[in-house]
């Protein structure tokens, strides 16, 4: 192979036919620090809690107007999940990032048809949705998770079927 020297034995204007794969460009985004990451994934678990605290206080609404108390607290629900898909969308973490999109989905539905946030077959939903974020956010998944998205996604099926 004829290749010139420089003085450091740096060889130029050599040909690298045999390993073509070394020399491409790599057109990938940089990917997270560790760091980030680990910081993202905390954020997510506080912001699952928080999610999770705002629904439990649900359950402690007394009162006349305890049902439209409920549905008020549907906002602050939607908030967290709004931060927990940015976030989800941010780490490339695609399940809870659409588990965020499909529970909105869902609340959304429950606000604009003015159901009973305090209904048991609500609470066990979200009480399943807030279980399957924790499963996601230790990398497990459900194996009902499609399922489960299918069904957020589109309310009108659950509360058909029963």
């Amino acid at each position: 192979e004829s290749a010139e020297t420089s003085e450091n034995g740096t060889s130029f204007g050599k040909t690298y036919e045999s390993d073509p794969e070394e020399y491409r460009p790599v057109m990938e985004k940089p990917s997270l620090k560790k760091s980030q990451l680990e910081t993202a994934n905390f954020k997510l678990k506080y912001l699952v809690k928080e999610f999770e605290k705002s629904f439990t206080a649900i359950n402690n609404l007394k009162g006349e107007y305890s049902k439209f108390d409920a549905l008020e607290k549907i906002s602050e629900l939607n908030n967290a999940l709004r931060l927990i898909a940015k976030i989800s969308a941010a780490i490339k973490n695609n399940d809870a990032l659409k588990l965020a999109e499909v529970t909105y989905v869902f609340l959304k539905y429950v606000k604009d048809y003015r159901m009973d946030m305090q209904e048991p077959e609500i609470q066990q939903i979200i009480k399943y949705i807030i279980f399957t974020f924790k499963m996601l956010l230790t990398s497990r998944k459900p194996e009902d998770f499609n399922v489960l998205v299918q069904h957020l996604n589109n309310p009108v099926k659950i509360f058909a079927d029963s």
